[in-house]
C-alpha cells in the first residue's frame, strides 16, 4: 500500500500513517526489533515529523512498537509472555463469545461457512495463509454471532496481534499442523450449528490452546 496525496487528504495524517505502518507490522513486512526513525518516515511521507509521532505514539499504546527513551522507536518483538498473553485474552473472549453463539436459533450463517470452508478444504494445494485465514473466519463468525458490537471491536483489535505472530511464524507452519486446524474448525463448526454451548466452548478452548502450544514451539 502506498499513502497518496489523496490518501492524505481525505483521512487524517497521523491516522493514515498509524494504519500503513500497522499494516506493514501486522504482515512481518517491519521485522519486529526493526528500528524506526521519525525523520526517514517523515521523509518517506513526505510529511513533517509531527503525525509520525502521534501514530508512532498511538501504535505503542496498541502494543505494536516501543520506544527506548532519547534513543528512538522500534517495532515490538514477539516473546513468549506476549504469544502467552494474547491467545489467554483471546480464549477469554472467544469461550464466552461461543456460549452466547451456539444457544442462537438461527445458524444459516454458520452452515453456509461450513460449505464454503468444506469446498476450500478440499483444495489441497491452498497455501498456509490461504488456509489459516479461512479459519478466521470462523472465529470472526463465532465473535459476529454475540451481536455485541463491543465485544466484535476488542476481538479485531486482538486478532490483529495474532495475525501478526503468524505472519512471523508462517514460513515455518508444518501440513500436518494445518490439517489438524482444519479438522479443529469443522468441529467448531460443527458444534456451533447443533447450538451445543459447552461443546462449542470446550472446543474452541482445546482448539486455540493446540495453537499457542504449536506456536510456543516453534520459537
Amino acid at each position: 500500500m502506498t499513502i497518496t496525496n489523496k490518501t492524505l487528504e481525505s483521512n487524517s495524517t497521523r491516522f493514515a500513517v498509524y494504519e500503513h505502518l500497522k499494516k506493514k507490522i501486522i504482515n512481518n513486512i517491519l521485522k519486529p526489533m526493526e528500528i524506526l526513525h521519525e525523520r526517514t518516515l517523515a521523509q518517506e511521507y513526505n510529511i513533517s515529523k509531527t503525525p509520525v509521532r502521534e501514530a508512532l505514539q498511538q501504535l505503542e499504546l496498541n502494543n505494536f512498537v516501543g520506544r527506548i527513551p532519547n534513543k528512538g522507536w522500534f517495532v515490538a518483538g514477539i516473546y513468549l509472555e506476549h504469544i502467552k498473553e494474547v491467545f489467554e485474552i483471546r480464549e477469554i473472549l472467544e469461550c464466552a463469545a461461543a456460549r452466547i453463539s451456539a444457544v442462537k436459533r438461527d445458524k444459516d450463517n454458520f452452515i453456509k461457512l461450513k460449505n464454503k470452508f468444506q469446498s476450500i478444504e478440499k483444495e489441497n494445494e491452498k497455501s498456509a495463509k490461504t488456509i489459516l485465514l479461512t479459519g478466521d473466519k470462523i472465529h470472526n463468525l463465532v465473535i459476529e454471532e454475540t451481536g455485541n458490537s463491543r465485544l466484535i471491536n476488542i476481538y479485531k483489535s486482538e486478532l490483529e496481534h495474532v495475525i501478526k505472530i503468524r505472519m512471523y511464524f508462517l514460513d515455518k507452519f508444518e501440513r500436518e499442523r494445518l490439517i489438524k486446524a482444519n479438522s479443529e474448525h469443522l468441529e467448531i463448526l460443527n458444534a456451533m450449528i447443533k447450538g451445543d454451548p459447552r461443546m462449542a466452548e470446550e472446543i474452541i478452548r482445546n482448539h486455540l490452546r493446540n495453537a499457542k502450544e504449536y506456536i510456543i514451539k516453534l520459537i
